[in-house]
């Protein structure tokens, strides 16, 4: 059982300014990855922009993951009381901005010293680890919350399945799983602005749903 069912003013502008947040920084890496699998899907407005775009897009991200997590004006996240969601879903935030390509790192040269590159390439898959750690515990604190209902309280969880898959299809050496991981990178990015979708409309369910019960009182 969740720590609440209950939504209505404890959620409604926390999950509308939460999840457009979410969606919105969903938008620029899916469609600069889509852009790989369809060539006519023109991305060159992004890449001659790329730091205003993926600047806005990271600072839509985090400030969607804090204000799901500890709501706005007094109302309860998406985790509910759980600190270790809270934590965790700020964490994601953070971190994921900095593991998808939403900043564009100063990377060693390839004839940098072999410690170098080794402690390079520790730090990316570290921080790609903490972000699916971070991302996993806050899907599980929100299902276990109960805050939210229907499909909106199962999205995370999806989402973090596939960025799950498209991690670990990334690693494998075969050339021929690429698409594969293309795929499965462009569906958590679409299950991403999919669930932002969600929590947008779980919010404005729940502000009709005061609407109504100020009408009856």
């Amino acid at each position: 059982m969740g720590e609440s069912g209950t939504l209505g003013r404890t959620s409604t502008v926390t999950l509308t300014w939460g999840g457009a947040g979410l969606a919105v920084a969903a938008v620029f890496p899916l469609l600069s990855n889509a852009a790989f699998l369809i060539p006519a899907v023109d991305v060159s407005w992004i890449y001659a922009n790329y730091p205003v775009v993926g600047g806005l897009s990271a600072i839509a991200l985090i400030a969607a993951c804090i204000v799901l997590a500890i709501g706005l004006r007094g109302e309860t996240g998406i985790v509910g009381t759980s600190v270790v969601g809270k934590l965790a879903l700020i964490v994601f935030g953070v971190t994921h901005t900095l593991s998808t390509g939403y900043f564009s790192w100063p990377a060693p040269s390839a004839v940098a010293a072999p410690a170098v590159l080794v402690v390079w390439s520790s730090l990316i898959w570290g921080i790609d680890v903490l972000s699916l750690i971070a991302l996993a515990v806050a899907a599980f604190a929100v299902v276990r919350a109960g805050v939210l209902r229907g499909p909106a309280r199962w999205a995370l969880l999806a989402f973090a399945v596939t960025t799950v898959v498209a991690l670990l299809v990334s690693t494998l050496p075969v050339i021929v799983l690429i698409p594969v991981w293309m795929g499965a990178l462009i569906a958590s990015q679409a299950l991403q602005l999919a669930t932002g979708v969600l929590y947008i409309v779980e919010g404005q369910r729940a502000r009709r749903g005061d609407g109504l019960r100020a009408a009856s009182a």
